[in-house]
């Protein structure tokens, strides 16, 4: 906690000959800008571990598999977490490292990937359900056509010709 605080601690220093409200407002607006731009040159989502490491910040991480990779990263994204990956040599694993304050909310990332996988998994592919789709159709528009064939059947009895008048 107390190094969250110090950190946002701010000095300014400035040489005048004689110190003006216009030089002081111009010196805090030039302290403004820089740490503006300081802010928006943190990286943001997925970096390298080093940058990750270099905004002084404590490090967890979470080990996942290679075909979670792409997946995961949809949800980070919308989660707005800042991580790094690394591979397990030798193996098919990586390490997913993230900031330490951001462990709840990637315990949220996780379970919305988990309901979004559990729900996929439900649904079946794409392709069995376009197959499906398709065969119902085939099948309605056989019936159709059985259905047209029966209408079209009729005997002499049946159709009523009109009589013509002299």
């Amino acid at each position: 906690m107390q190094e969250e605080i110090s950190s946002k601690t701010v000095s300014l220093i400035i040489e005048t000959g004689k110190l003006t409200t216009h030089v002081l407002q111009k010196a805090i607006r030039e302290s403004y800008h820089l740490s503006k731009n300081i802010k928006e040159h943190t990286p943001k989502g997925k970096q390298s571990l080093s940058k990750l490491k270099a905004q002084g910040v404590t490090l967890s991480n979470v080990e996942i598999t290679k075909t979670n990779i792409k997946s995961f990263d949809t949800v980070a994204k919308k989660f707005h977490i800042d991580y790094a990956l690394m591979k397990q040599e030798g193996s098919n694993r990586y390490y997913v490292f993230f900031k330490g304050a951001d462990a709840e909310v990637l315990e949220a990332a996780f379970r919305e990937y988990a309901k979004k996988e559990f729900h996929l998994e439900e649904k079946g592919s794409l392709r069995e359900t376009l197959d499906a789709v398709e065969e119902k159709r085939s099948t309605r528009i056989q019936e159709r056509k059985q259905n047209r064939k029966k209408k079209k059947v009729r005997t002499k009895s049946e159709v009523k010709v009109p009589e013509l008048r002299r």
